[in-house]
């Protein structure tokens, strides 16, 4: 009995976590990066939003940024990264037994979630999100390399959604990840795109 209270007691428990890099319900990003959304604390002296781009936090009221108008507000935010319980990265290697396809590849214990939707048919471009660790919690990486792009291509008005395996090799150490910037290629002439979500998934102490 002693034993088996023991062992239950050191049972690793782990939560469902879902942490959301967007300070607001949803975000646009406009054409050929004209009204791109950057993290405030991303650059120096970038202490407002650009005016023309849209924002809610009521789910069906968009309010457009202006001078005066949630211009201070940073669209996006930091999140924390976690280890396992005994302080290892969140990174399975496959080894030479398993698929074929795995070999030498790293398997990240959580998945990135991003949806974006246009706001006309002619919203097709390619939306990028730039991420940048955190190592100390605080100070951002100025390395070009450190950054991880994710590019999704917008469906016009019908929702588009990725997944995709978070790659925690690259932030092995680092206490926080930051959306840098958010981005869209598309030409001038096509229509805005609005970011619904972006996630970070996984099971968390």
């Amino acid at each position: 009995m002693g034993l088996a209270m023991v062992a239950m007691a050191q049972t690793p428990t782990t939560f469902p976590r879902s942490y959301h890099f967007l300070n607001c319900i949803a975000v646009t990003c406009g054409t050929n990066s004209t009204y791109g959304v950057t993290n405030q604390l991303s650059y120096s002296g970038a202490f407002t939003n650009i005016a023309g781009v849209f924002m809610t936090n009521n789910a069906g009221t968009a309010v457009i940024i202006g001078a005066g108008t949630n211009d201070v507000l940073n669209l996006l935010k930091d999140i924390p990264l976690w280890s396992l319980r005994n302080g290892e990265p969140l990174v399975y290697w496959p080894t030479n037994n398993q698929q074929a396809e795995y070999l030498n590849k790293s398997i990240g214990f959580g998945r990135f979630q991003f949806r974006v939707v246009g706001t006309n048919a002619a919203a097709t471009g390619t939306v990028h999100f730039r991420f940048t660790p955190l190592w100390d919690g605080t100070n951002e990486s100025t390395l070009a390399t450190d950054v991880w792009d994710v590019p999704i291509v917008a469906n016009g008005t019908t929702i588009a959604t990725l997944t995709t395996n978070a790659p925690f090799y690259l932030w092995v150490g680092a206490q926080k990840l930051r959306l840098k910037e958010i981005y869209n290629t598309s030409a001038s002439n096509q229509g805005q795109t609005w970011v619904l979500d972006v996630t970070l998934n996984g099971f968390a102490p």
